[in-house]
């Protein structure tokens, strides 16, 4: 059995991720107090790993960095999380990359060298775990909650 699949299936998901990345943005929102909301239930609660550390997670920020990218606020992306800005425009690139594979009818049509993607992930990866440095190491956090105690700080007398 010799199974063949449309040269355009791969350049569609490609399409399908950008156009996800970016409707899933769009369905969240935030209000003044920067407090995240989507279909009207605002989403609150804390991260398990402030509860549990007092200290923010990587991820801490993603959420916002999303939504404001996706409303065109870059320096606000930046803000909330700078590794989550770059992810963003990496799955918005990805999907410009396979819609002009589907129009063009090339479906290699600006493939990445693997130097490219090696180069993008570790710069990702750099930016990712600096600003979670920043955050827990050097106190530096951008970010409008304030730090939740330990469990241990909640403890003493």
């Amino acid at each position: 059995m010799n199974l063949r699949v449309p040269w355009w299936i791969a350049p569609a998901l490609l399409v399908l991720i950008g156009v996800g990345v970016w409707a899933a943005s769009l369905v969240f929102w935030m209000d003044a107090d920067h407090h995240v909301w989507m279909w009207n239930i605002r989403l609150d609660g804390t991260c398990a790993m402030i509860t549990m550390t007092g200290y923010p997670c990587p991820n801490c920020g993603m959420t916002r960095s999303w939504i404001s990218a996706a409303r065109l606020h870059p320096l606000s992306a930046l803000h909330y999380n700078p590794a989550g800005f770059l992810l963003f425009i990496g799955f918005s690139t990805t999907g410009i990359i396979g819609l002009v594979r589907l129009l063009t009818g090339k479906a290699s049509k600006w493939t990445p060298t693997v130097r490219t993607i090696l180069w993008a992930v570790g710069l990702w990866m750099a930016v990712y775990l600096g600003s979670w440095f920043l955050r827990v190491g050097l106190q530096i956090n951008p970010l409008e909650h304030p730090q939740h105690p330990t469990p241990l700080e909640k403890s003493i007398p």
